[in-house]
């Protein structure tokens, strides 16, 4: 009779970024040992792009290259909330959209197609030089600002200075 295992499967994390230089989707599994054990590289199948975590004790550094603005973005974060959270999502400061998520397998793969969908917008950008829309989506903008509004009128927005008008 063989031998069983009655260990507890070990949890895997789900990575996804798009890369900058070939466009491509770039999502892998690790489990919480590799990811934690170790420093860890993800790299496009292309070679051109990869994504680090360089642990740092009960926490991590993640860099990652960015589709929005093609430069390396850093952020630490601890190893709880890298093994843990359902979805850990980095963004560009300039373009305030993510560049990448970490999380359970569904929702980086529900993040990365809504982050795909983002990219083909910008890439269907009107030209530069020609009149653009202050907003990518002026529908979801319309959304926000109208919540803000309503947070505004039941007092909830102040000013770092304790001003609420």
């Amino acid at each position: 009779m063989g031998q069983e295992d009655h260990s507890m499967p070990e949890n895997k994390r789900t990575i996804g970024y798009l890369c900058p230089v070939c466009g491509k989707a770039v999502v892998v599994e690790r489990s919480e040992f590799q990811l934690t054990a170790s420093d860890s590289r993800l790299p496009c199948p292309c070679g051109k792009s990869e994504l680090t975590i360089r642990q740092m004790g009960d926490h991590c550094e993640i860099t990652v290259p960015c589709v929005c603005c093609a430069k390396d973005h850093t952020a630490a974060c601890s190893n709880d909330a890298l093994l843990h959270q359902r979805l850990m999502s980095l963004s560009c400061s300039a373009s305030g959209l993510g560049c990448c998520y970490i999380g359970q397998e569904d929702a980086v793969f529900q993040a990365m197609e809504q982050l795909e969908q983002a990219v083909d917008k910008l890439d269907q950008a009107p030209d530069p030089e020609e009149e653009r829309p202050p907003f990518l989506d002026p529908m979801v903008m319309e959304e926000i600002l109208s919540e803000l509004r309503d947070i505004a009128a039941r007092g909830g927005v102040s000013c770092a200075c304790g001003s609420k008008t």
